[in-house]
């Protein structure tokens, strides 16, 4: 529920089929988009916050787009899921759903703005399963997503 400070931001640029200086332009133009931003990177597409939130962003090159675009890409992409204060990142919302319905009890996890995945697998959760959730969207822009899971134990 509480994301804490921003304590690191580091990445990776994977490259296959390319000249060897091609990630290196993803990453200066990452970084260069990170640090105009206000975010000290190491370099990008990870940060991880004081409260345990691992948060990302990443991007896909094809052979007509410029290097340092899909390293833009991937920083803006980290730097809007810093900005919604959420913690876990719009790729993750989806993924925890399941989790969250086959838990005992009461959980809750601050996100940032729902995805359309998000929405989709807690109908999904709720159909194939008793597990109840409840959605609260926040002032400041952060979704609250409460879940009643059903306490499942692997045989």
């Amino acid at each position: 529920m509480e994301r804490g400070e921003l304590k690191r931001v580091m990445g990776r640029a994977f490259v296959a089929g390319y000249r060897t200086n091609v990630h290196e332009k993803m990453r200066d133009a990452a970084i260069k988009m990170l640090v105009e931003s206000g975010v000290d990177p190491g370099i990008i597409d990870i940060a991880t916050t004081t409260g345990g939130c691992i948060l990302g962003g990443s991007a896909i090159g094809l052979r007509n787009r410029a290097p340092a675009r899909v390293g833009e890409d991937a920083a803006t992409e980290l730097m809007l899921n810093l900005e919604h204060g959420g913690c876990v990142d719009e790729h993750l919302q989806d993924q925890m759903i399941i989790f969250l319905a086959l838990a005992r009890d009461r959980s809750t996890v601050r996100t940032g703005p729902l995805t359309l995945h998000t929405k989709t697998a807690i109908w999904v959760a709720e159909q194939l399963t008793d597990a109840k959730f409840e959605v609260q969207e926040e002032a400041d822009g952060t979704t609250i997503i409460y879940c009643d899971g059903i306490g499942y134990k692997a045989r």
